[in-house]
């Protein structure tokens, strides 16, 4: 059976972080590399997240839409509310605008 904290230590019950390496590289863990590459338009900030410019994106989140268009998400939760809205895409509970068909629907409406 192993004890662990300050009744390990035997006298006192304190812990010298200091003097006690194998502690220390308990601790200690391996951060992930971070990667950044910088191509024309695309930068790597990580191993698995790729940042897309706002232009070359083919469906934006909420906020994304919220910022581009100049209109408050609430509306656009309004907006993509509808059953026959068909700038809407749901991955799961995630909702994504499809830009090609919002910029058609905002081109043909008077008002929103």
């Amino acid at each position: 059976m192993a004890i662990y904290g300050p009744a390990a230590t035997g006298g006192g019950g304190h812990l010298n972080y200091k003097t006690d390496n194998s502690l220390i590289s308990q601790i200690r863990r391996p951060l992930p590399k971070r990667m950044v590459i910088n191509m024309e338009n695309h930068s790597k900030t990580n191993d698995s997240q790729v940042n897309v410019p706002i232009w070359e994106k083919v469906t934006l989140t909420l906020p994304e839409a919220a910022a581009l268009y100049n209109i408050g998400i609430n509306r656009l939760r309004e907006l993509s509310d509808n059953d026959r809205c068909n700038f809407v895409l749901f991955v799961g509970n995630k909702r994504l605008i499809k830009r090609k068909q919002f910029d058609q629907y905002l081109e043909d409406a008077y008002s929103i």
